[in-house]
């Protein structure tokens, strides 16, 4: 029979193998001794009167720019040689269609949510996700929300002073 040194003793494999085998699942049952985690205690509940919103939020809100259209400003820069960089959220409710839209600057309009389509003088382009349209400065256009969620553009435009 073959025979092994155990901590420092001459055993035979019999013994040893089931040992190798028996220790390591042993720890793996009880956890190596860890400690159970401790329930997080609850929150007090919030007062009658208490408000818990984000200033954050109310700063920058959708406004109606005209007629169906939303807008907001989420991003503004001086860029180089006179030239401004405006990232501003476009949003249309499903159903509408905003007409006359005319933008300060040159545009790229990048479509995030939602479907319709975008009517540039006698060019129509379908809008979906991931859809990019590029507009020149005051040209005019229309965007038609067609689906059964808001359309949603981010539109970064680029203003000369």
């Amino acid at each position: 029979m073959r025979r092994a040194r155990f901590l420092g003793k001459s055993v035979p494999w019999g013994f040893l193998a089931p040992a190798l085998f028996l220790v390591p699942s042993l720890a793996a049952i009880t956890g190596c001794g860890e400690k159970k985690p401790e329930p997080t205690p609850m929150l007090a509940e919030a007062a009658a009167d208490e408000k818990n919103v984000s200033s954050a939020a109310e700063n920058n809100v959708y406004a109606q720019a005209q007629p169906n259209l939303l807008s907001r400003t989420i991003f503004q820069s001086e860029g180089p040689n006179g030239v401004a960089i405006e990232f501003r959220d476009i949003l249309i409710l499903p159903g509408k269609t905003a007409d006359h839209i005319s933008l300060p600057g040159a545009a790229v309009l990048d479509v995030s949510a939602g479907l319709g389509k975008l009517t540039l003088g006698d060019r129509s382009l379908d809008l979906a996700p991931g859809v990019t349209v590029s507009v020149n400065s005051g040209q005019e256009f229309t965007i038609e929300c067609a689906g059964e969620i808001p359309l949603e553009l981010r539109a970064k435009l680029f203003l000369l002073h």
